[in-house]
């Protein structure tokens, strides 16, 4: 399992597509074609990333759980519970006081929980 970030670009899309809109728009202050432009940008982020970190083309795969059914996989073994961390530095050292946008997902060690 991986978790990549990509929070602060989607960000910084929808501010750049807002900022777009407005200057070429300066008369259109009806926020759904901003928020439309917004949702393009975030949109297009999201399908890069996908294909750059490999995981465009994997949704025929993904089998949503109900959290009874997630329940009785991890007590039986058949999934490892994870859990969020983050980190300082990639690949370094776990740190409860970094950064929420370096965030990794760790698997729990059963014996010290």
């Amino acid at each position: 399992m991986r978790k990549i970030n990509i929070d602060t670009d989607l960000r910084l899309a929808s501010t750049g597509a807002i900022r777009r809109f407005v200057a070429e728009n300066p008369a259109d202050f009806d926020p759904r074609g901003y928020l439309k432009a917004t949702i393009t940008a975030m949109r297009s982020i999201c399908s890069s990333r996908y294909v750059s970190f490999g995981a465009a083309g994997w949704a025929h795969s993904i089998r949503a759980l109900s959290l009874e059914a997630m329940t009785l996989a991890i007590l039986i073994s058949a999934i490892k519970p994870v859990a969020l961390c983050t980190m300082t530095q990639p690949g370094v050292s776990v740190s409860d006081d970094a950064r929420p946008d370096n965030s990794i997902f760790v698997p729990l060690d059963r014996e010290t929980g």
